[in-house]
Parts: structure tokens; sequence; C-alpha cells
């Protein structure tokens, strides 16, 4: 049809309860189903053992209802690989609750998206969620935006991503359960979106890193543990996000590592801290400038202790690895192979930033070591440091 195959979104009055069952819906220049309840009580849907293939928006959405999407082959749907709304097998929003069970998703450009607040009562079980990788690994599997639903004994393949959490961490996140997350491009769990007040965990056991931005909200804090390890990648087509962890207004960023378990913060492709992620063997080498960086923003603070900071520096355009804009304090760290300046400093506007760098190594950068503009004398303090093997530029530039 010119939009959707069946589509139920109900004005005012009782919302309906929608039931399908055994029906196939398909070649749609939006979706296969829509179920919407956005102006009054939830609608209601219960849909099984159905076929739902070659829609080119979704395959399901589900808006501010209750749903049951039970024992059905939901394949081919989406177009545009690089628009995250364009192109999902099952896309819930809104106050939805779901209950997806046994379905087989097969072929969408992205599997599964929800975007629920109530998502604490959503079930997400016994599904095999694959794509072909034939020629790259493309898509997520299952991304979760600020809802908690249960993840229990899924099959997710051939994504670039199984799951990808979009706001809320570390507080709203996923459980996990005798799910199969083998044969991605990384077998790793991403987090972008807004990051919340907390302590970097790898839920469920799976490695978590930086896809995309990852931003702390105005006035949270986030804490980092000795020894964990930040890996960061974009995907292919966002160049205009180069994977970076960046801090708002007023945040926090508290990354204390020991001289035997640093902090480290480096690419995707760096099999010396954190093993062989991008599952490649050495295939794939890192290099400068593979991610972004780590950025402060206006009156936000920076601790940093015992860290690494590497391969970053770049994504369509050049940053330092580590760009303070507000107070930050650095450490017996190293901050070393970026593909910009190692440091920034530079407020931009607002009050200068105190910034105080001891004790640390930072070398091998393609720009210089340090850069430091618009600061007065007393708000940086440079001592006992390392600073080596610039490629272009100056071992400390103040502008």
């Amino acid at each position: 049809s010119a939009y959707d195959g069946i589509r139920v979104e109900p004005y005012s009055g009782t919302a309906p309860d929608v039931v399908i069952e055994g029906c196939t819906l398909q070649a749609n220049s939006w979706t296969g189903v829509s179920v919407s309840g956005w102006n009054q009580e939830p609608n209601s849907l219960l849909l099984q053992s159905s076929v739902i293939r070659n829609n080119d928006l979704y395959g399901i959405h589900v808006g501010s209802s209750l749903a049951d999407i039970l024992d059905n082959t939901i394949e081919h749907n989406g177009g545009d690989e690089c628009d995250p709304w364009y192109g999902w097998g099952i896309y819930a929003d809104g106050d939805s609750t779901l209950r997806v069970v046994g379905n087989t998703l097969t072929e969408n450009v992205n599997g599964l998206h929800l975007d629920a607040p109530l998502g604490a009562m959503d079930v997400i079980s016994g599904n095999v969620i694959s794509r072909n990788s034939v020629g790259g690994y493309e898509g997520i599997g299952i991304e979760v935006a600020d809802s908690t639903p249960a993840l229990t004994d899924n099959t997710v393949s051939g994504y670039l991503l199984p799951v990808v959490v979009n706001g809320g961490y570390p507080v709203r996140v996923p459980s996990y359960a005798g799910n199969d997350f083998e044969d991605n491009g990384y077998d790793t769990v991403g987090v972008t979106g807004n990051v919340e007040s907390g302590t970097w965990t790898d839920f469920g056991g799976y490695n978590h890193f930086v896809f995309n931005t990852a931003e702390v909200k105005a006035g949270h804090a986030l804490t980092i543990s000795a020894g964990e390890v930040i890996k960061s990648v974009q995907r292919s087509c966002y160049w205009e996000d180069g994977g970076e962890l960046r801090l708002d207004t007023g945040a926090t960023l508290f990354a204390h590592g020991t001289e035997a378990n640093p902090v480290v913060f480096t690419s995707m492709r760096d099999d010396e801290y954190g093993g062989d992620t991008n599952n490649d063997g050495s295939a794939s080498l890192p290099d400068r400038g593979d991610w972004k960086g780590l950025i402060g923003g206006q009156a936000s603070t920076i601790d940093l202790d015992h860290v690494v900071v590497r391969y970053g520096g770049r994504d369509y355009y050049t940053y330092p690895s580590l760009w303070i804009q507000g107070w930050a304090t650095l450490r017996n760290s190293t901050i070393e192979s970026n593909y910009g300046d190692g440091i920034g400093v530079a407020p931009y506007s607002g009050t200068a930033p105190s910034v105080v760098v001891e004790d640390s190594t930072i070398r091998n950068n393609n720009y210089s070591g340090i850069s430091v503009s618009e600061v007065p004398g007393s708000g940086f303090t440079c001592t006992g440091n390392q600073i080596y093997g610039h490629s272009s530029q100056y071992g400390l530039y103040n502008g």
C-alpha cells in the first residue's frame, strides 16, 4: 500500500483491542503494522503467527500500547542504513509495554528498538534476530532506550552490534540471561546517548564501549574503576560522531586506575588492551584517529589518575584526544598516538578552566602534545611530565 498495511491510531473514544493472526503484510511504503495509542489509554495488540516483510520503514510499529508479539516471521524491513529512524523489524516507543517472544527477525536493516519508559515490564525472549554479514557488519540487533527490559534466550548474529543502550546508562539497562550474542561485528554492548550518575559497569558480563557519542548529563557524575578498558567506535556512515565520551555542562568524570591496572580509553581495533574486541585476530591494527576522544564541556570536571588515552583525535575533523573546557586534573597517565593534539585546553566562553597535568607521559601525537589557549597563566599547571615525539607541531603550545 501507499503507507501502512494495517494502521490503528484512534484519536478519541475507547482504545480498541487489536488481534492479528495468521496474516501476511508486505511491501508497504511505511510499515506492515502500526498500532498507536498516543491520544488516550493504550491500545492492546496481539500479533501472532504472521509474516511481516519488505516494508520500507518498520515491519511493526508500537506506540503507547500494550503488545504481545508472538511467533512471527519479520524479514527484509527497512531501507536507509544510515538513518536510525528508518529501518527496524520492530520499533516500539511511547509508554508501551511489550512481550516479544519466539519471533524470527531476519535481514532487517536493524532488529528491535525499545524506547519505552515503562520498559521494566518488557520481556524479550526466545527470538532469533539475524542478518547476513557478507560484505561487512552493519546495523543493530537490539537497541534499548531509557528502559530496562529482560533479554532472555535470544540469539543475535550478523549485526555490527548485538545490543546498544541508548540513554539511561548505567541506571536503566537491560537484564541478561541465556542469550547468544556471538558472530556479530563486535560481540559487546554499545553505550550511546545520555549517561547518568553511576559507575561504568559491564552488565551481564558483556564488555561495554562507547558507540558514536555517549554524553554524561549536566550535573551527573560518571565513575570508572581501575582496570576498566573502554573502547570506542563509530558507525561507519555517522561520520559526524567519531566515537566520543562527552561531558555536558557541570558534569563530572572520575577515572582512577593504578599502575598495574590503569583505566584505558582506546580504539576498538586495539588488541593490546581488552583483547580482540572486533573479532578479526590480527587483520586490523589500531591507528591515530580511530575514535574522537574525551570531551569536557563548560564547567565540567575531569579527574584522571593512572589513565591511558590512545588512538583518538578525529572524526570528520581533527580534535584533541582529551579536550578540556572546564576543570581537569591529570596525573600519572599516558596520552599517546592520537591524531590531533594529545591534550587541548580551551574554554571558548565562560570561566577559564583550571587544569593540572602532573607526572604524565604525552607522546607520539600527530599535532602538539599539549595545546593551551585563552587560559590565564595561573590557570594551567604542568609539572614533572615527559612530552615528546609529536609529528608536526610542539610539545607544549601556549596560544
